[in-house]
């Protein structure tokens, strides 16, 4: 495999519109297992079993193909997934981390804080903060991510969970969101939360076509519109 490895090298005869062809695998506990046979893209599954992975393909993982009897760990997509805010504040750092280009040495505890906002038995969102995780701030209940440049000139960047799940599932949407609109463009570059200069910072994540074309139609049609872009 050479640097380029979306579509497995292969842009003539693979395509991949949703990005969710190559998946990195995390324990339940947050830490980095490894990748499928794909790669370290697409969407981010949660797996604490004793089955290689490395050998198989995102889907055969998720499909549980060839699986043992007894396995422990079922599993599953980040964005499906109920983890601990210190688990999800491991997956989503490791994640923004290894965006290219970008130099995370001004965020705030080299980590991405976490607050979850938990979900009662019936649906309903509470109206209050539950398990954190991090230095983290108290950013609107409806937001993905918020960014505050502190006073030392470190970058806190807090997301937010929603009953234990990520509102982001994939490599690309986490380091688009976190990495690029988030901590370069709120953090790096001071661009204010308002509109209309808030606009520049959706257009950022539009610029970056490495993460951008891997996002699925509707996270793009989103970025183009609040980016006011036609």
């Amino acid at each position: 495999m050479t640097p380029y490895n979306y579509v497995q090298n292969n842009p003539i005869l693979r395509i991949d519109p949703t990005g969710a062809l190559d998946n990195p695998v995390y324990g339940s506990d947050g830490k980095y297992r490894g990748n499928t046979t794909e790669g370290f893209t697409g969407e981010v599954i949660v797996y604490d079993g004793v089955q290689d992975f490395t050998r198989m393909t995102s889907d055969q993982l998720l499909n549980r193909e060839g699986f043992y009897t007894v396995d422990v760990g079922e599993p599953t997509r980040l964005s499906e997934t109920s983890l601990s805010a210190e688990a999800a504040s491991n997956i989503l750092t490791h994640v923004t981390k290894k965006l290219k280009g970008v130099n995370f040495n001004r965020l705030e505890g080299g980590i991405i804080n976490v607050v979850d906002t938990p979900i009662d038995d019936d649906g309903f969102m509470g109206q209050s903060n539950g398990d954190s995780f991090g230095n983290w701030k108290n950013i609107p209940l409806s937001a993905e991510a918020g960014t505050m440049t502190t006073p030392d000139g470190s970058i806190n960047v807090t997301t937010r969970l929603l009953g234990g799940k990520s509102q982001m599932g994939s490599v690309e949407y986490i380091q688009s969101v976190l990495g690029i609109h988030e901590y370069k463009g709120h953090g790096l570059m001071n661009i204010p939360e308002a509109f209309p200069a808030h606009e520049e910072a959706y257009k950022l994540q539009f610029r970056h076509k490495e993460t951008f074309n891997k996002l699925t139609p509707y996270q793009q049609q989103n970025i183009k519109t609040d980016g006011g872009i036609k």
